[in-house]
């Protein structure tokens, strides 16, 4: 049995830094008046719409590297 990966090296690290970090910047450009609250709502639905599209992505890569990583140690046992 392999050791688990380290956090830094996992899809949930990865997708959880990069939404809590568009929505601190996002956060830190209305709090500076850079963008109006309605900007700020349309930003935040942007990073949202992406997130929709890249999720599964990110999803179907991670279940096709797991079935493979599976099918590996079936056929090795």
């Amino acid at each position: 049995m392999t050791d688990p990966k380290p956090g830094i090296k996992t899809t949930e690290f990865w997708l959880t830094a990069v939404s809590n970090l568009a929505g601190a910047v996002i956060a830190l450009l209305a709090g500076y008046g850079l963008l109006t609250r309605e900007n700020s709502d349309l930003w935040l639905a942007l990073v949202q719409a992406v997130a929709v599209a890249v999720i599964p992505l990110a999803l179907a890569l991670v279940n096709a590297r797991y079935i493979s990583a599976r099918a590996e140690v079936k056929t090795k046992s």
